[in-house]
């Protein structure tokens, strides 16, 4: 039986297989000459949406709506990755997460972008669930260390974001610590939590 005499939900499937990483796709910046190219770091097969039109209509959908998407690097880059998306691209996007380097405050213009980008996710896409990083309280003020990572921190996009979470734009928001929490660790125990909660509770 040939590929097309299959039918249309195990194609599906095998274009998921083809398409989806199990741990999602991670975007990063392709190279510092031209800031407009971005690559995916995982091995994803996106020459399937070049073989032809009909394939192009059902793998493009795939690609962009059944992935969880992770932006690396700067909120620069993240927001610029977002806008070179086509309309159609973008709005099929349902899972984004946020790295701790985009909450990186160690520049003056990152309180910018930080809010243009939160206004970008807000209007311009349709997410159903968003991850964000937080500090490693894990560690912090236990062994000496770790106390100066909210010295960079910034606050500023989870403030923004929990405030359209509880506008009903996100199904689910998430804070993502870098190691696992252990069980002797709240989900409210990490720093500046209380400036928060009444956008949870």
């Amino acid at each position: 039986m040939s590929f097309q005499g299959l039918s249309q939900e195990l194609r599906d499937e095998i274009y998921k297989h083809a398409l989806c990483p199990p741990e999602g796709i991670t975007i990063e910046p392709d190279g510092y000459i031209d800031d407009s190219k971005f690559k995916c770091i995982q091995p994803v097969a996106s020459a399937l949406l070049r073989t032809n039109s009909q394939i192009y209509n059902t793998t493009l959908p795939i690609l962009y709506g059944a992935n969880a998407f992770s932006l690396e690097r700067s909120r620069s880059d993240a927001l610029r990755f977002l806008r070179t998306l086509s309309k159609s691209s973008r709005l099929q996007i349902k899972s984004l997460s946020l790295s701790s380097e985009l909450m990186a405050a160690d520049d003056h213009d990152n309180l910018g972008y930080a809010k243009r980008l939160c206004k970008f996710i807000i209007a311009d896409m349709r997410l159903e669930d968003i991850t964000l990083a937080v500090p490693n309280d894990m560690e912090a003020g236990t062994k000496g260390k770790g106390e100066d990572q909210y010295e960079w921190f910034m606050w500023t996009l989870h403030e923004a974001l929990l405030k359209a979470f509880k506008g009903g734009h996100f199904r689910q928001i998430r804070f993502a610590h870098p190691k696992m929490c252990n069980k002797d660790i709240s989900v409210y125990g990490f720093h500046n939590m209380e400036n928060y909660r009444g956008y949870v509770d």
